[in-house]
């Protein structure tokens, strides 16, 4: 047991499970669009089930019809790579379990987001190639919720280890915060420049759908993915558990003055 803490040890295996459950989607995702890919080349033999439920409507997409099935399953694989590799970089390893703050409930649900928000992200593989854009727009607002209330998690954290311990005055973490609640701003604008374009083309104004999906693949790949989720990923989580941890001590630092 770690320290007799049956609570934080639960905790750490929830995280390990959610860490699981998020590389189990991704390989089901990958293989899904290389199984499918692989199916509008006649390199496997289509399935008649396929057929059956485009017949009835429920499969949007045409077996065979490589160009206008792969754009849109290919943004959405580069999507789950770049929300997964999100979540495991930086979030799978913060603890906030037992940190008494309005913001805990609501990062709970917002850590759990990545994981069990992205069985919709099959909806493009599997239903219609062309929502890829909706399910783009999810994904970025889902990490914009995440950074927004860790940040407000944070913050409190922060404010309240500057009350009981003297040295936190002198090594501020202002500098950090604000640059991680940069990231909930750019992925809000990013999310909402993409609904803009997932609108437009839904509505036939955007109609070259191969460039646009290479764009988003673009900005999600070469940007974000290799900006923000590899180069600054262990700046990033490092300075968040060093705040969540210093929320903790400060929550029992209460409660030693209330005690006394």
């Amino acid at each position: 047991k770690l320290v007799g803490d049956d609570g934080r040890i639960q905790s750490f295996r929830w995280m390990v499970n959610k860490a699981r459950v998020a590389i189990l989607y991704y390989y089901l995702t990958l293989l899904s669009f290389a199984f499918l890919t692989a199916m509008d080349l006649n390199i496997f033999q289509p399935w008649p089930l396929l057929a059956q439920l485009r017949q009835e409507g429920i499969v949007q997409f045409d077996v065979g019809d490589f160009w206008g099935n792969f754009w849109g399953r290919l943004a959405t694989w580069v999507a789950t790579l770049v929300v997964i590799k999100y979540y495991l970089n930086v979030f799978s390893q913060i603890d906030i379990s037992g940190i008494r703050s309005r913001w805990t409930k609501w990062a709970q649900v917002t850590l759990s987001l990545p994981t069990f928000g992205l069985p919709l992200i099959l909806w493009p593989i599997w239903v219609n190639p062309r929502d890829w854009a909706f399910c783009v727009v999810g994904g970025t607002f889902c990490v914009a919720a995440n950074n927004y209330v860790l940040y407000k998690l944070c913050l409190e954290g922060l404010h309240s280890g500057q009350t009981f311990f003297s040295s936190e005055k002198r090594v501020s973490s202002d500098e950090f915060l604000e640059r991680f609640r940069l990231w909930a701003q750019a992925a809000f604008i990013y999310g909402v420049c993409v609904l803009l374009l997932a609108l437009l083309m839904k509505w036939g104004v955007a109609k070259d759908e191969a460039i646009d999906a290479l764009i988003i693949t673009a900005v999600n790949l070469f940007q974000v993915f290799r900006m923000a989720l590899v180069l600054d990923a262990p700046n990033v989580r490092s300075g968040l558990n060093r705040l969540v941890f210093l929320h903790r001590r400060a929550d029992r630092a209460m409660d030693r003055e209330r005690v006394s």
